[in-house]
């Protein structure tokens, strides 16, 4: 069998890091989920509650002609018209209240989850600083340790360094210019020398041969033709 992989240890520190921000990402969502339902509920209350208030104001109508009606003719009927009118409007009385009840409660919930919202993004806000601030402030005790390593001269001592430089360049450039003289006062001398080694080796003038004679086949013949 192949042998099997050692597993590379895990950091326990990123590994809880790591599910610290999946945590804080759920955390936000539910966070956000919460306001919108809380949102939700305060307009369902306060369509009930709209509900309830003209259910009362249609109750309170009946009543009203229920009570003209017994007011002009007393009769049984219309005494039991309006006591079950007042019963209604009692009722959707309470109905109302309750309503409204139920909108304050569910604007003090939507109140105090935005504010929890608000204080939790200020605290997130604030941690994410801190980190940025503890970073910069290791990046730069990191690079003063690195600076403080090497090695740092004073300025005195630079100065002194730099005065020795000059001297040394004036020292060197004063043996170039004696160089420099004492070079050209030896040229004229071996140029002398060197035109005198030069005229022994002057090459004499050449020496024209004579021209060849005419021949006697070529000549013309001094008693002419026989």
């Amino acid at each position: 069998m192949a042998a099997r992989k050692a597993k590379s240890p895990v950091d326990p520190v990123a590994d809880l890091e790591a599910q610290l921000a999946k945590l804080n990402t759920q955390l936000e969502k539910a966070r956000i989920k919460k306001l919108a339902d809380a949102e939700k509920a305060v307009l369902a209350a306060t369509k009930k509650q709209a509900a309830a208030s003209k259910k009362l104001d249609t109750a309170k109508s009946k009543l009203s002609a229920a009570k003209a009606s017994l007011k002009s003719k007393k009769t049984a009927a219309n005494l039991t018209r309006v006591e079950r009118g007042k019963e209604l409007v009692s009722a959707q009385r309470a109905l109302l209240a309750e309503a409204k009840e139920a909108v304050a409660a569910a604007k003090g919930e939507l109140a105090t989850l935005k504010q929890s919202y608000k204080v939790a993004m200020a605290v997130t806000k604030a941690a994410a600083k801190a980190e940025v601030e503890l970073a910069k402030a290791a990046a730069k005790k990191s690079r003063a340790k690195a600076t403080k390593k090497a090695p740092v001269r004073k300025k005195s001592t630079l100065k002194r360094e730099n005065i020795k430089r000059m001297l040394k360049a004036r020292s060197a450039a004063n043996n170039g210019n004696a160089a420099a003289e004492a070079a050209n006062s030896a040229a004229p001398k071996s140029s002398a020398s060197g035109q005198l080694a030069a005229a022994p080796l002057t090459a004499a003038p050449a020496v024209q041969s004579p021209e060849p004679a005419d021949s006697p086949a070529t000549s013309p013949s001094l008693f002419g033709d026989d």
